[in-house]
Protein backbone atom coordinates (compact mmCIF):
# COMPACT_ATOMS: atom_id res chain seq x y z
CA UNK A 1 0.00 0.00 0.00
CA UNK A 2 2.76 2.32 1.29
CA UNK A 3 6.79 2.54 0.49
CA UNK A 4 8.62 4.50 2.61
CA UNK A 5 12.71 5.37 1.43
CA UNK A 6 15.11 7.28 3.30
CA UNK A 7 17.46 9.54 0.95
CA UNK A 8 19.66 11.34 3.56
CA UNK A 9 17.09 13.45 5.94
CA UNK A 10 14.39 13.47 3.65
CA UNK A 11 11.76 10.58 3.95
CA UNK A 12 10.01 9.43 1.27
CA UNK A 13 6.61 7.98 1.30
CA UNK A 14 5.37 6.44 -1.95
CA UNK A 15 1.53 5.89 -2.66
CA UNK A 16 1.10 2.74 -4.38
CA UNK A 17 -2.81 2.65 -4.67
CA UNK A 18 -4.90 3.90 -7.86
CA UNK A 19 -6.89 5.77 -5.69
CA UNK A 20 -6.55 6.24 -1.92
CA UNK A 21 -9.17 7.39 -0.02
CA UNK A 22 -10.52 6.71 4.10
CA UNK A 23 -10.31 3.10 3.75
CA UNK A 24 -6.06 4.09 4.04
CA UNK A 25 -6.33 7.68 5.37
CA UNK A 26 -5.69 6.36 9.15
CA UNK A 27 -2.67 3.97 7.89
CA UNK A 28 -1.17 6.75 6.11
CA UNK A 29 -1.96 9.12 8.72
CA UNK A 30 -0.12 6.79 11.18
CA UNK A 31 2.99 5.82 8.77
CA UNK A 32 3.55 9.45 8.99
CA UNK A 33 3.10 10.57 12.20
CA UNK A 34 5.59 7.59 13.10
CA UNK A 35 8.25 8.87 10.91
CA UNK A 36 7.74 12.85 12.18
CA UNK A 37 8.33 11.09 15.91
CA UNK A 38 11.36 9.70 14.94
CA UNK A 39 12.95 13.35 14.03
CA UNK A 40 11.70 13.74 10.17
CA UNK A 41 10.49 16.89 9.15
CA UNK A 42 11.38 17.01 5.90
CA UNK A 43 8.85 14.85 3.68
CA UNK A 44 8.19 14.02 0.27
CA UNK A 45 5.04 11.96 -0.49
CA UNK A 46 4.74 10.71 -3.74
CA UNK A 47 1.22 10.76 -5.33
CA UNK A 48 2.16 9.96 -8.76
CA UNK A 49 0.49 6.24 -8.73
CA UNK A 50 -2.80 7.40 -7.97
CA UNK A 51 -5.13 8.40 -10.66
CA UNK A 52 -7.98 9.95 -7.40
CA UNK A 53 -7.52 10.92 -3.66
CA UNK A 54 -10.25 11.61 -1.59
CA UNK A 55 -10.59 15.05 0.77
CA UNK A 56 -9.99 12.20 4.04
CA UNK A 57 -6.85 11.64 3.07
CA UNK A 58 -5.67 14.88 2.31
CA UNK A 59 -6.63 15.65 5.42
CA UNK A 60 -3.90 13.20 6.63
CA UNK A 61 -1.77 14.99 4.72
CA UNK A 62 -2.44 18.25 6.19
CA UNK A 63 -2.27 16.85 9.49
CA UNK A 64 1.55 15.93 8.87
CA UNK A 65 1.88 19.30 7.15
CA UNK A 66 0.81 21.21 10.19
CA UNK A 67 2.83 18.92 13.00
CA UNK A 68 6.46 19.58 10.28
CA UNK A 69 5.77 23.16 9.85
CA UNK A 70 5.80 23.47 13.93
CA UNK A 71 9.37 21.81 13.95
CA UNK A 72 10.11 24.18 10.83
CA UNK A 73 10.27 21.09 8.31
CA UNK A 74 8.28 20.43 4.81
CA UNK A 75 6.34 18.42 3.13
CA UNK A 76 6.59 18.45 -0.94
CA UNK A 77 3.79 16.41 -2.94
CA UNK A 78 4.75 14.94 -6.42
CA UNK A 79 1.14 14.58 -8.54
CA UNK A 80 1.70 13.07 -12.08
CA UNK A 81 -2.80 12.78 -12.83
CA UNK A 82 -4.42 15.94 -13.27
CA UNK A 83 -7.82 14.52 -11.08
CA UNK A 84 -5.32 14.94 -7.89
CA UNK A 85 -3.82 18.01 -8.69
CA UNK A 86 -7.31 19.68 -9.07
CA UNK A 87 -8.19 18.28 -5.79
CA UNK A 88 -5.49 19.80 -4.24
CA UNK A 89 -6.18 23.12 -6.57
CA UNK A 90 -9.98 23.34 -5.25
CA UNK A 91 -8.96 22.66 -2.12
CA UNK A 92 -6.80 25.52 -1.51
CA UNK A 93 -4.19 22.65 -0.76
CA UNK A 94 -1.85 23.92 -3.32
CA UNK A 95 -1.08 27.05 -1.57
CA UNK A 96 0.19 24.74 1.04
CA UNK A 97 2.22 22.05 -0.53
CA UNK A 98 4.84 22.40 -2.68
CA UNK A 99 4.34 20.24 -6.21
CA UNK A 100 6.80 18.29 -8.26
CA UNK A 101 6.13 16.34 -11.40
CA UNK A 102 8.83 13.59 -10.08
CA UNK A 103 10.31 12.81 -7.26
CA UNK A 104 13.63 13.58 -7.90
CA UNK A 105 13.17 17.20 -8.00
CA UNK A 106 10.85 16.86 -4.69
CA UNK A 107 14.04 15.45 -3.00
CA UNK A 108 15.96 17.66 -4.45
CA UNK A 109 13.68 20.89 -3.43
CA UNK A 110 14.20 20.02 0.36
CA UNK A 111 18.11 19.16 0.07
CA UNK A 112 19.03 22.29 -1.20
Amino acid sequence: MFSTQLQNDVAVFIVNLKSASKDESDAFKHLLQENIDKGFIKLVIDLSKCNKIDSTFLSSMVLALQQVNSKSGRINLVVAKSEVQSLIDKTGMNELFLIFANRKAAIQNLTE
